[in-house]
């Protein structure tokens, strides 16, 4: 039995998408200028060229210089399922989210359970406490801001001058290069 066979009671419930896009709208009109250049993923107009032409310009310019270049490629398995929400919450705060709204986001994942289903037979309803909700217009703006702040509290003296900036990782959502 593996949680690939999990599913998410609720996430399908008429209005709930709803409601998480207009949290949605409302916590990303805060968030969005927060959000460091280096994470492309779920943010309008942006996407896997823009980190790709980034990439191609560091190798180009390590080339030129001689200066080698040191990649990492990470792939997060099943991050949006491994979100904690309590680190979540504060991380809202931290960004300027407001109490209220954060309460209203909350209430999307307050009693949320699931099933396991194994040919046919389902299991007991039992409470999910980690994770974001899977197809929930909200759930990709709440992962990127928790990635972010990950990526913050790491960064360090490491990375690729770039010009006058240092680039320590690029991400696209779950997907990261980190760079030395």
């Amino acid at each position: 039995m593996t949680l690939q066979h999990r599913v998410d009671i609720g996430g399908s419930a008429p209005g709930l998408a709803d409601w998480g896009g207009v949290l949605e709208r409302r916590v990303r009109r805060i968030v969005e200028p927060r959000i460091q250049e280096e994470q492309c993923g779920f943010r309008p107009g942006r996407g896997t060229v823009d980190q790709l032409y980034t990439l191609c310009r560091i190798l180009e310019g390590a080339w030129e210089f001689a200066h080698p270049v040191h990649m990492c490629f990470v792939d997060l398995e099943k991050a949006f399922d491994r979100v904690p929400r309590g680190v979540l919450w504060e991380v809202l705060r931290e960004y300027g989210v407001s109490d209220p709204l954060i309460r209203a986001v909350r209430s999307l994942y307050d009693r949320c359970q699931s099933l396991v289903r194994i040919a046919g037979n389902k299991s007991d309803l039992f409470p999910v406490r980690v994770g974001l909700r899977q197809g929930c217009p909200l759930s990709p703006i709440l992962f990127i801001i928790f990635m972010d702040r990950i990526s913050r509290h790491s960064q360090g003296i490491e990375g690729v001058r770039f010009g006058d900036l240092r680039i320590g990782s690029l991400l696209f959502a779950d997907d990261v290069v980190l760079l030395a």
